[in-house]
């Protein structure tokens, strides 16, 4: 188990090439609907087969004026199937909205640390991706995980010489 091959999985889930930094198949003249469609299958194709996967998101950037505004997906506590659910209101306050503000301040992918998510009952993290096409702020990608998923793995990790592993 390769700690590394787990952030690198989550950073392709959200549909970022890791060697670019770009998004997958994106182009700003594309259909945005179509794109929006394209991505909501392949992220929910590959957010159920994500072990500890609680919620996936793709917020276009308000400021760009598109006709759509993305996509968010939860699981529900009722029969834990994941539905899809109204997309955050970007128009106020965007630096209070962390999973927005963290990755388009630095400019790169992040982890979010643990928080709790009342809605869920979950203690969770985030990683979430800004999306930029031609030096351009496109919008937000993100996957919200189980902490105890993460930690786990951390957990099944074996060390040699009483060496404890830790996420940082």
């Amino acid at each position: 188990f390769n700690l590394n091959d787990v952030i690198e999985d989550y950073g392709s889930l959200v549909g970022i090439d890791s060697s670019t930094g770009k998004p997958y198949g994106f182009m700003i003249n594309d259909d945005i609907g179509h794109y929006t469609r394209d991505m909501e299958v392949l992220f929910n194709n590959a957010a159920r087969n994500t072990k500890g996967m609680i919620a996936y998101y793709f917020r276009y950037n308000p400021d760009l004026h598109l006709p759509g505004v993305g996509f968010f997906y939860g699981l529900t506590t009722q029969n834990n199937d994941l539905q899809k659910l109204p997309v955050t209101d970007l128009s106020e306050n965007r630096e209070s909205i962390r999973w927005w503000h963290e990755p388009t301040t630095a400019q790169k992918p992040v982890w979010i640390e643990p928080y709790y998510h009342s809605n869920s009952d979950f203690l969770m993290v985030s990683y979430v991706a800004p999306v930029y096409f031609e030096g351009q702020l496109i919008g937000v990608v993100g996957m919200d995980i189980q902490l105890t998923t993460l930690l786990n793995a951390v957990k099944n990790i074996f060390c040699h010489n009483n060496y404890t592993p830790l996420i940082i």
